[in-house]
């Protein structure tokens, strides 16, 4: 008797992870689990993804880490599985240089919004801030020059 397939729908919201996805379809493992992957597309923005996760529209997001944070802490029912990937790559461009994120500490630094236009937290910006934290630098040891157009395009 074959088994019965599960259907699920899901979008990614980040290049990085299409690998693993592309792994998972090369290889059959969507079949051995008995999944049948239906939908799968690019959704830019995570307020869109996360309110068609929560409609029932789709069943996964690949790639929304920082907004679930907020969502779980008001008892949203996610649930983070893993990450594909681990680490992401920034670039800094000064009139004086800069040898270390150290060099960072009493700077303005041009970023995009903590929130974007639709109220979700921009990806991009919470990298940022998690790289001075990660260096030790308090996020309010420098100062932030918010723009809709600087920082990840994401």
């Amino acid at each position: 008797m074959a088994q019965r397939k599960t259907k699920i729908r899901g979008v990614y919201r980040s290049g990085s992870h299409l690998p693993i996805w592309e792994v998972l379809q090369e290889t059959g493992i969507w079949e051995k689990v008995g999944l049948d992957l239906v939908s799968f597309d690019y959704c830019a923005m995570p307020p869109d993804a996360e309110k068609a996760l929560f409609k029932g529209d789709i069943d996964f997001i690949s790639g929304d880490h920082l907004t679930p944070y907020g969502l779980v802490a008001q008892g949203k029912p996610i649930v983070s599985i893993a990450s594909p990937v681990n680490g992401q790559n920034a670039s800094v461009a000064s009139r004086e240089p800069i040898n270390s994120i150290q060099d960072l500490r009493g700077k303005r630094i041009a970023d995009t919004p903590m929130e974007g236009r639709n109220g979700g937290f921009h990806h991009g910006r919470g990298n940022h801030m998690m790289y001075l934290i990660r260096a030790g630098i308090n996020i309010n040891e420098v100062q932030w020059i918010e723009d809709e157009n600087s920082g990840c395009p994401v």
